[in-house]
Formats: structure tokens, sequence, C-alpha cells
């Protein structure tokens, strides 16, 4: 696990954050940070066929079956969240 650690201002969200959500199962699509400065991330399986989409935010993950219930999940879970990072 890399650390990344920030001195004085805001820290934001960059391209190569979304590689911390990936690995080889999984390709983070969208990642979101929370008002609270915590990171939520929906990915996309590379394999499964059911229940491909998964938010993992902490040590926590759901799965769903598509992505407006992901988002949707994430949206009122968390509801304040700051910034939004899109992998396109």
């Amino acid at each position: 696990m890399k650390l990344y650690v920030t001195y004085g201002g805001e820290n934001h969200l960059y391209k190569n954050d979304l590689k911390r959500f990936s690995n080889n199962k999984y390709k983070c699509i969208k990642l979101y940070k929370t008002s609270d400065k915590g990171l939520v991330g929906i990915c996309k399986s590379k394999a499964r066929k059911e229940m491909p989409y998964r938010v993992t935010y902490g040590l926590s993950e759901t799965f769903f079956e598509d992505l407006e219930s992901a988002e949707t999940f994430v949206k009122e879970r968390f509801a304040g969240y700051a910034e939004v990072l899109k992998n396109e």
C-alpha cells in the first residue's frame, strides 16, 4: 500500500488515483472524494457477467447489476461528495 502525503493545501483527485482502485480483475471507472475526505470508487469487473459493478469505500465493497444502481447508491449513501473523477 502506498501512502500519499500532502502538505498545506487541499488534496485533489488525479488520473493516477484511479489506479489505486483498479487491479487485474476490476477497472475503476469513477472515483469520488467525499466531504469527509474519504474516497469512494466505482469499478467494473473485467470477467464477471452478473453483478459486475463494485462500489469500494473504506474496507467495504458492495456489488450492483448496473452502473445506474451503483451511482444511486453512492449519491444516497455519501450525500456530500466534493469531487468526481471519471476514467474515460
